[in-house]
């Protein structure tokens, strides 16, 4: 038996929700800088809740998760604003080819094939360290010690649950 790695999904946490133009299909690719989001509701966040349901980073958050990606974690960003009162920040969009194929066969899934109850394949995920199982929803998974860069940068917005491999 090898070792158990650990990761954990971000998922948003308390602060403003971002809100993409209403003109805007929110299940559209968007092309670099072609969609402005309005903060509202409180202050921003690293990773950006938003009523499109996108994985939304600010630029200290996808330096990170860029320079933490391993060689074969296929994540890209797409560069965005936010529209933060009277200045507007640079924000991304994570993009990615989700990595189903990384769950173990322990996993719980719902009729339509998402994952309820994730569990990861730990020697198919363990040497990946940012990447996603699914295009739906706003869950990114990292390594642990990639959280614990996250926690040591002090970056906001985000909690973090383990997702439970088996090997």
């Amino acid at each position: 038996m090898g070792k158990v790695t650990h990761h954990r999904m971000i998922v948003t946490d308390g602060y403003g929700i971002a809100y993409g133009p209403k003109t805007f299909d929110r299940f559209a690719i968007p092309k670099p800088n072609e969609v402005v989001m309005t903060l509202r509701g409180g202050k921003r966040a690293d990773y950006q809740a938003n009523n499109f349901g996108w994985r939304v980073c600010s630029e200290p958050l996808m330096r990170l998760l860029e320079s933490e990606k391993a060689a074969g974690d296929d994540v890209a960003w797409i560069p965005l604003e936010l529209d933060v009162g009277r200045e507007r920040q640079p924000y991304f969009l994570l993009q990615g080819k989700p990595r189903p194929d990384f769950l173990h066969a322990t996993t719980i899934t719902s009729p339509s094939g998402l994952p309820m109850k994730p569990v990861l394949d730990d020697a198919l995920a363990s040497a990946h360290r940012v990447f996603l199982l699914t295009q739906e929803g706003t869950a990114i998974v990292v390594a642990e010690e990639v959280k614990q860069k996250i926690k040591n940068a002090k970056l906001v917005g985000m909690e973090f649950h383990r997702v439970p491999a088996a090997p």
